[in-house]
């Protein structure tokens, strides 16, 4: 054959060769070819009788784009044993350069007369660069570079051996890149379900390497098979992997998985998870055998310093400050495809300690097992459940990584049930102590939405016993509810102490606000804040650092220490963090008694000022209410004052109370009674003189003292009272009296004058003439001077030492008149 050229649609193909026919049969052919280029989608065209038509519908459809550069072409040898399949019958190879060769290696196809429809499983390779050579009966692509998704591919070889005799390809390479890509190519390939979805919703950062092998047998794609590995996590670094939003990550992850059609295996896989080091391993037999799902099982080690960081957990963030040491666990994840992941997690809590007040307060050395178990439901939902000991159970059910309801069990053994919506949780035990857990509450900062994400929708604790605010509340039934903006709560409380109902508001940009009404409350005072005994009502913060609410208290039966005490109203504004705090109105409303009050709480000086008025109508039923009994019969009168001290307005204390008061009581008589049960009004009564001293006033006294008037004003600091004119006038004596009375010690200092109503001048002169200016001995002096015969029958008496027993020591008389001169002696 002469040399020459051949044009063709796609190339110039340079030719040269030589024919020698033979008879009936087609003769002996030799030829070389060589073309510059030709586009890669001709190739099948080109040598009809070389390929098969399932190899050429399989070049058609897999090679999609790019060139052949340097196609060289030879052939020797009879025709008719072309593709020369046996030795020494001829000899045929095509060579040539690819460039950005598109290449589907498991291709799609339309369906037509001889093959149904197929949509491939496999993403293509791009950007392609390597070598195709045809050699006998087979095709090869050698050394074959690109991309495929985002991950670099380098070193692939595809074949066919035999293009004529049911076709196989085989591809074998190597691939590398970043973790995200890997997992966009997992996901739209068919190792996606081959891991039961595994990793449908995971994020990853860091290397990835690996290597692929399938075997596709063009006649029967659907019968592919695949053989593979993934390298996690390079030399330098390990790999970073959540497996779900709502699961704390994989961190250093390192190791290997050996994958095929039929199941992955994990081969020496290490981790940090929780703070601990993770060992994985398990997957899915490669020969097929087993259940069909994912297996992996786990033993870690969790440390407090990582619970405290697991944000994707919000309660065991909040409670990872409380929690201290490390504890051993198991874990196993089983995967289906299409029912979501199961999860196994049990711990016996060795080595892990909890500060958390009871019933969750654990030492390093107590077991606690430990048992959470997650089952897929149907409607991608899940079922969480969890057990703590005797302590605590939980089941929940979530969806797309939120609660949509749960029921939680707190403190004691019992059955939990779902509720029909929200998270419930039930807190049950013989006695309960909430303030522990209010001070751990008021102590962690501010979380906000995302902090209080993982609160229940509705609280009912039930006890026998209930330890809130210093008071202790029996056969409580507490519960809280939360409104339907996630901020407010509904209250309601019955126990034998207080019944009724109330909200906690919280508006945006303002201080909180507490609306209560209860039918009746019971203040104990038997755990006081101090020594004065005063009960404390601390429910709200004292500090500065944090908002007063806006107050709007009604309580129709109010009641302290078992004293009923009438209707309680209470009105206060709300103030903002480090404000001034403004009580409105505090009245207390009793058949005998009427208070009003309204104060101040100055934030800057943390110091509370209240102005108050006390109108009595019956001062012996008053303070028979009160818990003294048989001190007074009637009397009627006004209280009034300004009291101060260091604190909230919530919880007064004797021990800095400043300010001053006067007292103005009519027509009362002091009732015979012990004294040690009246304490100061016991030695305000004088019943108890006659009994320590045989003065000349037993008559007067020892029966109950009968009074027109008890008058006087009383300052007080630092908790100390002090009197210069406290006096009672009665129709047998005058008292005059002054003095200080600590409240905290309970301790008294007084000096008291008794003057005879022998006539209405010197009645007059006793009861006018006592003022700050003119001590009691000063007025004595001048009283022996002015009033001889009732000077004569006139004590003086002092009165120290504690309230209930009281030291009497009479002052001669004879003293009087050489202090006349010095209104200041004593």
């Amino acid at each position: 054959l002469p040399a020459g050229t051949l044009s063709t649609p796609d190339a110039k193909v340079q030719l040269n060769g030589r024919w020698q026919a033979n008879g009936r049969r087609l003769g002996e052919l030799q030829l070389n070819a060589r073309a510059a280029e030709l586009p890669v989608t001709a190739l099948p065209r080109y040598l009809p009788r070389l390929l098969s038509l399932p190899v050429r519908q399989y070049l058609g459809d897999a090679l999609t784009g790019g060139r052949l550069r340097g196609l060289q072409l030879e052939l020797k040898g009879p025709l008719d044993d072309f593709p020369f399949r046996k030795p020494g019958q001829g000899f045929f190879r095509a060579q040539a350069q690819l460039q950005e060769l598109e290449y589907a290696f498991v291709p799609s196809h339309p369906a037509d007369a001889t093959r149904e429809a197929y949509v491939s499983p496999w993403p293509g390779l791009t950007q392609v660069r390597g070598e195709l050579r045809f050699e006998g009966p087979g095709l090869r692509l050698h050394g074959l570079s690109g991309r495929t998704l985002g991950l670099e591919i380098h070193g692939v070889d595809a074949r066919i051996d035999d293009l004529a005799h049911d076709p196989l390809v085989q591809v074998d390479g190597r691939w590398r890149g970043n973790a995200p890509e890997a997992l966009a190519y997992l996901r739209a390939s068919p190792l996606h379900g081959w891991m039961g979805e595994a990793l449908s919703a995971a994020q990853a950062a860091g290397a990835v390497e690996g290597g692929l092998r399938l075997q596709v047998p063009l006649q029967r794609m659907r019968e592919t098979t695949v053989r593979g590995d993934v390298q996690l996590g390079s030399r330098e670094a390990g790999l970073q992997l959540r497996l779900r939003d709502d699961l704390p990550a994989f961190a250093q992850l390192r190791g290997s998985a050996v994958f095929s059609e039929r199941g992955v295996q994990l081969q020496g896989l290490q981790a940090r998870f929780l703070g601990g080091e993770l060992r994985l391993r398990g997957g899915r037999a490669l020969d097929g055998s087993g259940d069909g799902g994912l297996v992996f099982e786990a033993d870690g080690q969790a440390s407090s310093e990582g619970l405290r960081t697991a944000r994707e957990w919000p309660a065991l963030a909040q409670l990872g400050p409380h929690l201290s040491g490390q504890a051993d666990y198991q874990l196993r994840l089983a995967f289906n495809k299409g029912a979501g992941p199961e999860l196994e997690l049990r711990s016996q809590l060795v080595g892990m300690a909890s500060s958390l007040p009871e019933p969750l307060r654990k030492t390093a050395a107590e077991p606690w097992p430990l048992l959470v178990r997650v089952q897929p439901q149907s409607g991608g939902r899940e079922a969480w459940g969890l057990s703590l000991g005797s302590q605590l159970r939980a089941l929940l059910e979530r969806e797309a990584g939120r609660t949509r309801r749960g029921a939680i069990r707190l403190g004691s053994e019992g059955m939990v049930q779902l509720p029909q919506q929200g998270v419930h949780l039930l807190w049950a035990a013989p006695q309960i102590h909430l303030d522990p857990w209010r001070q751990r509450l008021d102590a962690e900062p501010a979380g906000g939405e995302a902090g209080s994400a993982w609160l229940p929708d509705r609280i009912e604790l039930q006890t026998p016993l209930l330890h809130l605010a210093r008071q202790r509340l029996s056969q409580v039934k507490l519960g809280l509810e939360r409104a339907a903006n996630g901020r407010d709560w509904r209250i309601s409380l019955q126990a034998d102490q207080a019944q009724g109902e109330g909200e906690w508001r919280t508006p945006p940009g303002q201080p909180p606000q507490l609306q209560a009404r209860l039918q009746r409350l019971a203040l104990s005072g038997d755990e006081p804040a101090d020594r004065s005994g005063a009960p404390s009502l601390a429910l709200l913060q004292d500090s500065a650092r944090d908002p007063l609410p806006l107050l709007d208290l009604q309580v129709d039966d109010f009641m302290l220490r078992g004293k009923h005490l009438g209707a309680l109203s209470v009105r206060a504004d709300g103030a903002a963090a480090g404000r001034d705090w403004t009580l409105q109105r505090l009245a207390l409303q009793h058949p005998d008694a009427q208070l009003e009050a309204s104060g101040l709480w100055r934030a800057a000086q943390g110091r509370t000022q209240l102005n108050w008025q006390l109108d009595i109508s019956d001062s012996g039923r008053w303070l028979d209410a009160l818990g003294y009994s048989n001190t007074v019969r009637s009397g009627k009168g006004q209280m009034k004052g300004e009291l101060s001290w260091r604190g909230s307005p919530l919880t007064p204390s004797v021990a800095g109370l400043d300010g001053q008061f006067s007292v103005a009581i009519d027509k009362g008589q002091f009732l015979r009674a012990d004294p040690g049960v009246a304490r100061l009004l016991g030695i305000l009564s004088l019943q108890s003189l006659p009994r320590r001293l045989l003065f000349d006033w037993r008559d007067v006294f020892s029966g109950g003292f009968a009074f027109d008037e008890f008058a006087g004003d009383v300052r007080i600091q630092q908790g100390v009272a002090q009197t210069s004119n406290l006096r009672m006038r009665g129709l047998q004596a005058n008292v005059l009296m002054e003095g200080s009375a600590d409240l905290r010690a309970e301790t008294t200092e007084l000096k008291i004058l008794v003057v005879p109503n022998l006539d209405a001048g010197g009645a007059t002169l006793a009861y006018t003439a006592i003022n700050p200016a003119i001590g009691l001995t000063t007025f004595l002096a001048q009283l022996l001077l002015r009033k001889p015969i009732e000077a004569a029958n006139t004590t003086h008496l002092r009165v120290s030492g504690p309230w209930s027993d009281p030291k009497v020591e009479k002052i001669e008389r004879n003293a009087a008149p050489a202090a006349a001169s010095s209104p200041g002696a004593p």
